[in-house]
């Protein structure tokens, strides 16, 4: 389990913060921290810490600041930005401290629950115990999605297949329907529907039909661990 605090002065975004991550169970939270300040003198008391979802703009010590005083004092903390700042200088530089991810508010939950399954990969490559494949590499650094796999079915897109999958492996076992999918990442239940399909036939997902809802039955989909 990855120990993981929250540096951010905004009560609604830390709330959306806290929430988000409690639903990925690889992953406790350690601290939450309305500063920099507060999450430094955190570390510095010696709690572990493996990820940090950081904001720029707070009162007492700003993010910008607080990645030059993590770094500089050593700390290797995997780091999620996640700000209003989208400034291109603001950009560079902050990226200059070994950023994990970057999200501009306001964010929506599937890119947020894509964020930490990134950092699960990229730390899992980092406790391997052989070399590294130019394949398990790129599973986590590469980064274009714009164009579409030759192997998807017509119309459907490797960017928004990556958004679906990482949505159903935040919930691991959990069986969720189209509806709530649609409703939790923003798409259309017929485009879901139509993923969900795909999965299913590539073996990733296995579908059912549930009867217990007193009404029309419906289908929940569950991802395989």
């Amino acid at each position: 389990m990855y120990n993981v605090i929250i540096v951010e002065d905004d009560p609604m975004v830390r709330m959306l913060n806290r929430t988000y991550i409690e639903e990925n169970k690889a992953f406790h939270i350690s601290g939450v921290f309305e500063n920099g300040r507060d999450a430094l003198e955190f570390l510095k008391k010696g709690n572990p810490v493996d990820l940090i979802v950081l904001d720029v703009f707070m009162p007492v010590m700003s993010g910008d600041i607080f990645l030059c005083e993590l770094r500089g004092n050593g700390y290797s903390c995997g780091v999620i930005l996640v700000t209003a700042v989208n400034e291109p200088e603001h950009f560079k530089k902050l990226m200059a401290f070994g950023i994990t991810d970057y999200l501009v508010k306001p964010f929506e939950k599937a890119r947020f629950m894509m964020a930490l399954d990134k950092f699960i990969k990229s730390r899992q490559l980092v406790d391997k115990d052989t070399r590294l494949t130019q394949k398990e590499l790129d599973s986590v650094y590469l980064t274009s999605y714009t164009e579409t796999d030759s192997s998807l079915e017509k119309g459907l897109q490797e960017k928004t297949l990556e958004m679906v999958r990482g949505y159903l492996q935040s919930n691991t076992n959990k069986p969720l329907t189209s509806e709530v999918i649609s409703d939790d990442i923003g798409l259309s239940r017929v485009t879901v529907r139509r993923y969900m399909n795909y999965l299913c036939e590539k073996g990733e997902i296995v579908s059912s039909v549930d009867y217990s809802t007193g009404g029309r039955p419906s289908i929940t989909y569950i991802y395989k661990a």
